[in-house]
C-alpha cells in the first residue's frame, strides 16, 4: 500500500516494492496457495508493470503475472470484489499501453468492463469500483474524441459512473476530481464540435472546488482545477493551482 502511494506522488517506490517482494517470498511455500496471497502478489505485479511503463520499460510480463494471480485469488474466492477490481483495473493500462504500441486497445478495455461489472455485481455499493469503471469509459470517450468521432454517448456513460462513486461516497475527493476531469474532457470536446464548453466547465470547476472543500491538499483535484481555470480564461488562478501542484509532486511539471 504505502508503494502505491508513493508511485501515485510520483515518488520513487522502488524501496518499498522491493521489501514487499521480499516479504511474499518469505512466506511463498506456505501461503501461495491462499488468496490473501494471490491478491497481494496480483496488486505488487500491478504496480510494477505501472513503474514499468512510467519509466519506459515494457509492463506486459509484469501484467501478465499480476493477471495469473489474480485469477487464482478469485479462483480460491469468487466473490472477491478487490480481485475482480484489481483485473479491471489492469485491463484499463492494459488497453492504454496497447495504444501507445500502435494497437487496438479495446479488447483489454472490454475485458477490464467486464471485470468492473462483476466487482460491481457483487458490491455495488464500492465507490472505488465505480471510479475504476467511470476512469476506463473517460479513456474510451478521449479516444473517440481524439479521432474526431462524436464521443458523447461515450462520455456520457462515464460520467454516469463517476456521479455513482460521490453518490455512493459523498466525501470520496477523487470522486468528485475525477467528475470534474470528465466534465472539463467534455466541454472540451464539445467545443470542438462547435458547441460551447463554458457550462460544463462551470460545473467542473463546482466539482474540484467541492474536491478541495473536502481535501485541501489533494495535489490531483487542484492540477485538474487548473487545468479547468485555464480552459475559463482564469490565468492567475490557473497558475496558482498548477504551481501548487507542482510543489508536491515534482514529476508533474
Amino acid at each position: 500500500l504505502w508503494a502505491e502511494h508513493e508511485h501515485g506522488r510520483g515518488r520513487d517506490a522502488e524501496p518499498l516494492s522491493a521489501l514487499a517482494r521480499a516479504d511474499l517470498e518469505a512466506v511463498r511455500t506456505e501461503a501461495a496457495g491462499s488468496f490473501g496471497f494471490g491478491l497481494t502478489l496480483g496488486r505488487l505485479e500491478l504496480l510494477e508493470a505501472l513503474r514499468a511503463h512510467a519509466r519506459g520499460a515494457d509492463p506486459r510480463a509484469f501484467a501478465a503475472r499480476a493477471r495469473e494471480a489474480l485469477a487464482r485469488a478469485i479462483q480460491l474466492n469468487p466473490e472477491a470484489t478487490e480481485a475482480h477490481m484489481r483485473l479491471g483495473m489492469g485491463g484499463r493500462h492494459e488497453g492504454v499501453w496497447r495504444l501507445a504500441r500502435g494497437e487496438a486497445p479495446e479488447p483489454a478495455w472490454a475485458a477490464a468492463e467486464a471485470d468492473f461489472g462483476k466487482a460491481l455485481a457483487i458490491n455495488p455499493r464500492w465507490e472505488v469500483v465505480w471510479l475504476g469503471r467511470g476512469q476506463l469509459r473517460l479513456d474510451r470517450a478521449a479516444l473517440q474524441a481524439a479521432r474526431g468521432e462524436d464521443a458523447g454517448a461515450a462520455f456520457t456513460a462515464a460520467l454516469a459512473d463517476l456521479a455513482q462513486v460521490v453518490k455512493v461516497n459523498p466525501g470520496y475527493v477523487d470522486g468528485w476530481r475525477a467528475l470534474g476531469e470528465a466534465k472539463r474532457r467534455w466541454a472540451e470536446h464539445a467545443a470542438a464540435r462547435g458547441g460551447d464548453a463554458r457550462p460544463r466547465l462551470e460545473e467542473a470547476r463546482a466539482d474540484l472546488d467541492h474536491a478541495l472543500a473536502l481535501g485541501p491538499n489533494h495535489p490531483a483535484a487542484r492540477l485538474e482545477r487548473g487545468r479547468v481555470r485555464l480552459a475559463l480564461g482564469d490565468g492567475k488562478g490557473a497558475a496558482e493551482d498548477l504551481e501548487w501542484a507542482a510543489e508536491r509532486v515534482p514529476a508533474w511539471r
